[in-house]
């Protein structure tokens, strides 16, 4: 698939909702003199005001648009603090969508047209609270501040999902000519090591030296498979990889040089410029094995329809998102209890009790992934060896480290590491390791979930999966 139009939409769209969520869940968090607002009255009025700005909420009642825009606000806050970062653009983007979904009765190609696809009744039906608990508001407050908890949201890709499938794209660069080592349709990517747009060539004459011959023509036609013109006083011939001085731009090259034996061998070359040709003549046949090649500059001007082209092509892989069912409930006259006797807000608590546990299966359904699917292993001894220094050991160990990363951007050709998921041991591991090798996260505290560490040499994160995970996992032969 040629067509790139509905991977630039997808990112326009990723770049659209991204904006809109850090509108009213970050940016209006600061007044006008760019401080954060202290009050929590006044920042949560902030907020509910930016949040009015989006359409999604269009129709909403105030009630429910606030608790939803506030606990976004409060996670991404939470997030900033703790990975002195955003979060990743299409992870906002994805939880806009989802947020959308459950607002809207339709999908819709443009956001302008939410106000049409507004459910009139959802303010009065889906918001109800006559039963103790609102129910929508409670479950769309939720999307991102789960997202967010879970710390396996780096190891994923997000992408916004407006019905129960979606496409995902891969685009990559291919030639569009045959050109250079390339023939038109063939991948161009980093680790390509042809020429193609390099107008300078060095092509090896194969089969001009077998010890008898005292001629040779080279012509661009067997090697770029069309007649291509070269640069006046842009050509060398080498010898077994010396290098003669170029042609006199009048069609002449002159070189000498010396054969096994000792003796001075000239080669005398005839160039026509307009058709690249080369008529080589040789005193003496050069020694059988000698290398020849030609060195030349493609004369692009005189032919300007040989410039190379470069399209990009797409896949596309079809997904299928699943759901999460779970709810919480109590009664009123518990929550009238709970309030009276023990001074807690069942609400909040269970609010709080779906978020964390929602993040965590997450991060149980991704880690359960990433480990079925990984096929790749490796081992090394962190113990170390008798009469060897710490700085020798710690060098072999980030050296061995490098290598593993190097395979998996040789495998993945996309991005290197950015980040492990390290079991209980190996976590304690690089918690011991001096700081500029491992930076502990800042104000570090250890959960019984999965969570972050801190940094690996400087870029890569590190997150530790407690024991009692590792073991239950082990158990079920994961």
């Amino acid at each position: 698939m040629s067509n790139l139009r509905e991977y630039q939409n997808r990112i326009a769209d990723i770049a659209k909702r991204s904006k809109a969520v850090l509108g009213w869940a970050s940016t209006a968090q600061f007044g006008t003199d760019n401080q954060f607002i202290k009050d929590d009255a006044a920042r949560a009025a902030s907020i509910l005001e930016a949040a009015r700005k989006d359409p999604v909420f269009a129709g909403i009642s105030d009630n429910a648009t606030a608790q939803i825009a506030t606990a976004w606000a409060s996670a991404l806050a939470d997030y900033a603090a703790a990975h002195k970062s955003m979060p990743r653009p299409e992870i906002l983007a994805s939880c806009h969508q989802t947020l959308e979904n459950c607002l809207i009765e339709s999908t819709r190609n443009s956001m302008d047209a939410t106000n049409k696809a507004m459910l009139e009744s959802v303010a009065a039906e889906m918001m109800s609270v006559s039963d103790g608990v609102m129910r929508l508001p409670l479950f769309l407050a939720m999307i991102l501040p789960v997202q967010l908890g879970a710390a396996t949201a780096d190891a994923c890709t997000f992408i916004p999902v407006t019905r129960d499938q979606s496409d995902i794209y891969e685009v990559f660069n291919v030639a569009g000519s045959s050109f250079g080592s390339y023939a038109a349709g063939d991948v161009l990517d980093m680790q390509s090591v042809g020429v193609y747009s390099q107008l300078r060539r060095r092509y090896v004459l194969v089969a001009s030296s077998d010890g008898t011959s005292k001629t040779a023509t080279f012509k661009m036609e067997d090697f770029e498979g069309q007649n291509v013109p070269i640069r006046k006083g842009r050509t060398n011939i080498y010898v077994n990889r010396i290098k003669s001085v170029v042609d006199n731009g009048s069609g002449s090259l002159l070189h000498s040089f010396t054969n096994a034996a000792g003796e001075q061998i000239t080669v005398t070359c005839s160039l026509n410029y307009n058709i690249g040709q080369i008529a080589l003549s040789f005193s003496k046949a050069p020694d059988k094995g000698t290398e020849i090649a030609i060195e030349t500059e493609i004369n692009i001007e005189a032919a300007p329809e040989l410039i190379p082209l470069i399209n990009h092509e797409m896949k596309k892989y079809t997904l299928f998102p699943s759901q999460f069912v779970i709810a919480a409930e109590h009664t009123v006259q518990a929550a009238y209890e709970a309030q009276r006797e023990f001074g807690l807000d069942l609400g909040s608590l269970q609010f709080r009790t779906l978020k964390e546990y929602l993040s965590h299966e997450q991060d149980m359904l991704r880690l359960r992934i990433m480990i079925w699917r990984t096929l790749a292993t490796d081992t090394f001894d962190i113990a170390l060896p008798v009469n060897q220094s710490f700085g020798v050991w710690a060098t072999i160990i980030r050296g061995k480290f490098q290598t593993v990363y190097r395979d998996i951007i040789e495998r993945v050709k996309s991005s290197g590491a950015m980040g492990m998921f390290a079991g209980a041991d190996a976590a304690s591991f690089f918690k011991q390791l001096p700081k500029d090798f491992f930076q502990p996260a800042e104000d570090y505290i250890q959960t019984p979930y999965v969570h972050y560490i801190g940094t690996l040499f400087g870029n890569v994160k590190v997150y530790e999966v407690p024991a009692g995970i590792c073991k239950n996992l082990t158990t079920e032969n994961i």
